[in-house]
């Protein structure tokens, strides 16, 4: 089932986003955000979300680190579920990411903010384009002699990164700790520059609206997914300080919040199974797909779960419910 609510059957269309949360105690990895916090200090709770609501990564970091080199650490933890295509905001990508995900056969698909005022770049002098009559034409031309230098500690990096030897919020840490910009990850925002939003996403982006419609959708789930991680968490404070204590608490959420996200797939099913026509299956089957798979309000989130039902007792038949052939 969990295929029919993807735009595309078969096209594997994910999405990320942070959520700032309020830390209530003293905490070493927690930064300080007026317009988040206040005059407290906070960290980022960052989750991976599919198409059907399944989180497929979440971690949490401080929220003074840049988000975009935890997207690509959750774009490369798990070689199973590879995406053909990722959303994140505006606040959540760089020009390296680009490069990376290019490498390794993800589109990357970012809502862009503020269109008119992105530049363009190109192989080409900016001349040749004028003198075509181009209506948009870059505004300056890319180093690729950069690049060129660079592209063997290029490939070592991507290497190293598929391989699973470094994860990219750390290597990316060490970039960016140099006084002057590290010539390595200068290379690879040029490479970004020829393979991201400044050129080819950006003309994709304005020509396609089929683009535009699935980067919304994608991220408004990822929206829904944020609200239904604060139900879950119970409080708008978060009670855990170490990086062991919240790294666990993430990953509980992120259990809980899959564990209802199944329940609700097998009751959509039960629904479905129940029909007595072809015809009012499909009514069905379009009514479910127009809603979210994240809802919690039959859910009781502070009460006990008793998981010792016996096998006669189960809710669902799930030899049954797996058998039911579904087509839009």
């Amino acid at each position: 089932m969990e295929d029919l609510f993807r735009r595309v059957s078969g096209f594997v269309h994910t999405s990320s986003d942070g959520m700032k949360v309020n830390v209530s105690g003293p905490c070493l990895r927690a930064a300080e955000s007026y317009k988040y916090f206040g005059n407290g200090k906070g960290v980022v709770i960052y989750s991976h979300l599919d198409e059907a609501g399944q989180l497929t990564f979440s971690t949490v970091f401080s929220a003074d680190e840049p988000e975009s080199a935890y997207l690509l650490n959750g774009l490369t933890h798990n070689e199973l579920f590879m995406p053909d295509a990722h959303s994140t905001d505006d606040h959540g990508h760089s020009l390296p990411c680009f490069a990376i995900t290019y490498f390794i056969g993800i589109d990357l698909r970012p809502r862009i903010a503020n269109l008119k005022h992105k530049e363009l770049f190109s192989i080409d002098a900016v001349a040749t384009y004028k003198e075509k009559g181009y209506k948009i034409v870059p505004n300056e031309k890319v180093n690729i002699d950069n690049i060129i230098e660079h592209w063997d500690d290029i490939l070592r990096v991507v290497c190293s990164i598929k391989l699973g030897h470094t994860k990219v919020s750390d290597l990316f840490r060490r970039l960016n700790s140099y006084d002057r910009q590290n010539p390595l990850y200068k290379a690879l925002s040029d490479l970004g520059r020829l393979l991201s939003l400044r050129t080819i996403y950006i003309l994709r982006y304005i020509d396609d609206p089929e683009i535009r419609a699935s980067v919304e959708e994608v991220l408004a789930n990822g929206e829904h997914g944020n609200a239904f991680a604060r139900a879950v968490i119970g409080s708008e404070d978060y009670r855990w300080l170490t990086q062991r204590e919240q790294l666990t608490a993430e990953g509980c959420k992120r259990l809980i919040m899959n564990i209802i996200n199944y329940y609700n797939h097998l009751l959509m099913l039960q629904i479905l199974d129940g029909c007595a026509t072809v015809s009012e299956q499909k009514e069905n089957l379009k009514l479910i797909l127009q809603t979210n798979t994240h809802t919690w309000s039959h859910i009781n989130l502070k009460g006990s779960f008793d998981f010792g039902k016996k096998e006669e007792e189960l809710l669902f038949d799930l030899d049954r419910l797996s058998k039911i052939k579904l087509s839009r």
